[in-house]
């Protein structure tokens, strides 16, 4: 790769001197990821100087810690377009910083999906399995699948889930205890399957294929 040389501190300076009322969050924009994106674009790597004056400690974190948080540049893309010069301490620290930026939002990522399916969590099991159901079969639209399976299959589906310990004959029809389904509307619906983790007993069909997929 080749390289682009960018002194930091000089660029830094050169800004707020042009654009006095701007800050360190306006010079990232404007200035260090137009140059960044350019350099990922042309395969290059951006050759910063981050100097040796303690004034970099004053913007220096915040800026590198942007292009992640609010520009999602991914921790790795700036290792290898960044390549830093200047004051050892000062290198090290932006190092550090990256990496501990890395995990926080990789905790924030993990800490939102939890929550998420906390919440889900709470809704009836039957509820939850309506849900899934109502996604895949979005999906199957999406996918211009035929949604209706032949009789045989729908038929075979039945004498599956008549075998199954799970099977559970109410007053209202043949229902799984383990979702919940009526299994008269279950089984003939292309996109359903099977869900019991234990003995999959029919998977999903598509109109290419000649056998339920398992």
């Amino acid at each position: 790769m080749r390289y682009i040389e960018f002194n930091l501190i000089e660029e830094y300076k050169k800004f707020i001197t042009e654009y006095p009322k701007q800050n360190e969050d306006c010079f990232r924009k404007k200035v260090l990821l137009p140059e960044l994106k350019k350099c990922i674009k042309e395969r290059k790597i951006l050759k910063i100087n981050v100097g040796t004056q303690p004034i970099s400690y004053l913007f220096l974190d915040k800026i590198f810690a942007d292009l992640m948080r609010k520009d999602k540049i991914w921790y790795g893309i700036l290792l290898i377009h960044f390549n830093f010069e200047g004051d050892e301490k000062i290198i090290q620290d932006i190092l550090e910083m990256l990496a501990k930026t890395e995990q926080e939002l990789e905790f924030a990522e993990m800490e939102k999906l939890t929550l998420k399916e906390r919440l889900f969590g709470l809704l009836p099991t039957t509820l939850q399995y309506l849900i899934k159901d109502f996604k895949k079969y979005l999906k199957a639209r999406k996918e211009g699948r035929k949604m209706i399976v032949p009789p045989e299959i729908a038929s075979y589906r039945m004498e599956q889930c008549n075998k199954c310990e799970h099977l559970n004959p109410s007053i209202l029809g043949k229902r799984c205890k383990i979702c919940g389904c009526f299994l008269k509307l279950k089984t003939p619906l292309s996109f359903e399957e099977c869900i019991d983790v234990n003995n999959v007993r029919w998977g999903e069909w598509r109109e290419d294929e000649n056998k339920e997929t398992i």
